[in-house]
Protein backbone atom coordinates (compact mmCIF):
# COMPACT_ATOMS: atom_id res chain seq x y z
CA UNK A 1 0.00 0.00 0.00
CA UNK A 2 1.35 3.34 -0.93
CA UNK A 3 0.28 6.62 1.08
CA UNK A 4 0.74 10.09 -0.50
CA UNK A 5 0.63 13.31 1.15
CA UNK A 6 -2.32 15.74 0.48
CA UNK A 7 -1.25 18.28 -2.18
CA UNK A 8 -0.37 21.26 -1.14
CA UNK A 9 -2.08 24.50 -2.07
CA UNK A 10 0.46 25.49 -5.04
CA UNK A 11 -0.01 21.98 -6.26
CA UNK A 12 -3.88 22.14 -6.09
CA UNK A 13 -4.17 25.76 -7.83
CA UNK A 14 -6.99 28.29 -7.72
CA UNK A 15 -10.56 26.62 -6.91
CA UNK A 16 -12.45 29.22 -9.74
CA UNK A 17 -15.55 27.04 -10.17
CA UNK A 18 -17.69 24.24 -8.82
CA UNK A 19 -15.75 21.76 -10.94
CA UNK A 20 -12.34 22.71 -9.54
CA UNK A 21 -13.72 22.33 -5.87
CA UNK A 22 -15.39 19.07 -6.75
CA UNK A 23 -12.11 18.18 -8.09
CA UNK A 24 -10.49 18.74 -4.97
CA UNK A 25 -12.89 17.11 -2.60
CA UNK A 26 -12.54 14.19 -4.72
CA UNK A 27 -8.91 14.04 -4.21
CA UNK A 28 -8.99 14.73 -0.29
CA UNK A 29 -12.28 12.99 0.33
CA UNK A 30 -13.15 11.13 -2.02
CA UNK A 31 -16.07 8.10 -2.61
CA UNK A 32 -17.88 7.80 0.84
CA UNK A 33 -16.44 5.23 3.73
CA UNK A 34 -18.84 6.33 6.21
CA UNK A 35 -21.32 9.21 7.58
CA UNK A 36 -19.38 12.46 8.32
CA UNK A 37 -18.72 15.89 7.32
CA UNK A 38 -16.11 17.46 6.79
CA UNK A 39 -14.94 21.31 6.34
CA UNK A 40 -12.46 22.66 4.23
CA UNK A 41 -10.89 26.15 3.95
CA UNK A 42 -10.14 28.42 0.93
CA UNK A 43 -8.03 32.06 1.04
CA UNK A 44 -9.25 35.69 -0.22
CA UNK A 45 -7.68 33.94 -3.75
CA UNK A 46 -9.79 31.14 -4.00
CA UNK A 47 -6.62 28.74 -2.65
CA UNK A 48 -6.90 25.77 -0.69
CA UNK A 49 -5.58 26.44 3.30
CA UNK A 50 -3.88 23.61 4.53
CA UNK A 51 -6.80 22.59 6.82
CA UNK A 52 -9.58 19.80 6.21
CA UNK A 53 -11.58 19.10 9.38
CA UNK A 54 -13.58 15.73 9.74
CA UNK A 55 -16.67 15.63 12.19
CA UNK A 56 -18.60 12.69 13.20
CA UNK A 57 -22.13 14.56 11.78
CA UNK A 58 -25.10 11.94 9.53
CA UNK A 59 -26.28 14.26 6.93
CA UNK A 60 -29.51 11.88 7.61
CA UNK A 61 -30.05 12.64 11.31
CA UNK A 62 -28.14 16.39 12.15
CA UNK A 63 -30.44 18.25 14.43
CA UNK A 64 -30.68 21.91 14.02
CA UNK A 65 -28.23 22.63 17.24
CA UNK A 66 -25.98 20.86 15.45
CA UNK A 67 -25.90 21.97 12.09
CA UNK A 68 -25.94 25.58 13.88
CA UNK A 69 -23.07 24.53 15.78
CA UNK A 70 -21.08 23.35 12.62
CA UNK A 71 -21.79 26.69 11.20
CA UNK A 72 -20.36 28.76 13.94
CA UNK A 73 -17.51 26.55 14.55
CA UNK A 74 -16.90 26.98 10.33
CA UNK A 75 -16.90 30.79 10.92
CA UNK A 76 -14.63 30.72 14.26
CA UNK A 77 -11.86 28.54 12.43
CA UNK A 78 -11.80 30.25 9.40
CA UNK A 79 -11.34 33.46 11.38
CA UNK A 80 -7.81 31.88 13.15
CA UNK A 81 -6.59 30.78 10.25
CA UNK A 82 -7.73 33.44 7.97
CA UNK A 83 -10.15 32.07 6.13
CA UNK A 84 -12.50 33.91 3.46
CA UNK A 85 -14.10 30.74 2.72
CA UNK A 86 -15.80 27.37 3.91
CA UNK A 87 -16.73 24.45 1.33
CA UNK A 88 -18.98 21.54 3.55
CA UNK A 89 -18.44 18.16 2.11
CA UNK A 90 -21.31 15.80 3.05
CA UNK A 91 -19.81 11.97 3.58
CA UNK A 92 -22.20 8.95 3.40
CA UNK A 93 -22.52 5.46 1.67
CA UNK A 94 -25.26 5.35 -1.14
CA UNK A 95 -26.67 6.71 -4.12
CA UNK A 96 -25.60 9.98 -5.81
CA UNK A 97 -28.86 11.95 -5.93
CA UNK A 98 -29.66 13.39 -2.41
CA UNK A 99 -32.48 12.77 -0.57
CA UNK A 100 -35.21 15.30 0.51
CA UNK A 101 -34.26 15.35 4.17
CA UNK A 102 -30.71 15.65 3.02
CA UNK A 103 -31.31 18.58 1.18
CA UNK A 104 -33.01 20.06 3.81
CA UNK A 105 -30.14 19.68 5.77
CA UNK A 106 -28.10 21.17 3.19
CA UNK A 107 -30.86 23.93 3.32
CA UNK A 108 -30.53 24.26 6.80
CA UNK A 109 -26.51 24.57 7.07
CA UNK A 110 -26.76 27.63 4.35
CA UNK A 111 -29.36 29.25 5.76
CA UNK A 112 -27.87 29.28 9.31
CA UNK A 113 -24.03 29.98 7.98
CA UNK A 114 -22.65 32.84 9.68
CA UNK A 115 -22.71 36.38 7.57
CA UNK A 116 -19.75 38.34 7.58
CA UNK A 117 -16.00 38.03 6.65
CA UNK A 118 -16.62 33.94 5.86
CA UNK A 119 -18.60 32.90 3.03
CA UNK A 120 -19.78 29.42 2.26
CA UNK A 121 -18.83 28.37 -0.85
CA UNK A 122 -20.63 25.14 -1.53
CA UNK A 123 -21.55 21.86 -0.11
CA UNK A 124 -21.11 18.50 -1.54
CA UNK A 125 -21.89 15.10 -1.35
CA UNK A 126 -19.31 12.24 -0.84
CA UNK A 127 -21.49 9.05 -1.77
CA UNK A 128 -20.48 5.84 -2.76
CA UNK A 129 -19.33 6.08 -6.41
CA UNK A 130 -17.69 9.88 -6.04
CA UNK A 131 -18.75 13.79 -5.51
CA UNK A 132 -21.31 15.81 -5.98
CA UNK A 133 -22.41 19.51 -5.62
CA UNK A 134 -25.53 19.89 -3.53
Amino acid sequence: MTFSSPPSADDVGVMSTDRDLAGLVRSLVGPAIRPQVWLLYLDETDRPLPLVMPFDLDLDCAEPTEIEALAILAHEVAGHIDATQVVVVWEREGRPRPTAAERAVADAVTSCFPRGRTRLRGQFLSHSDGVVRL
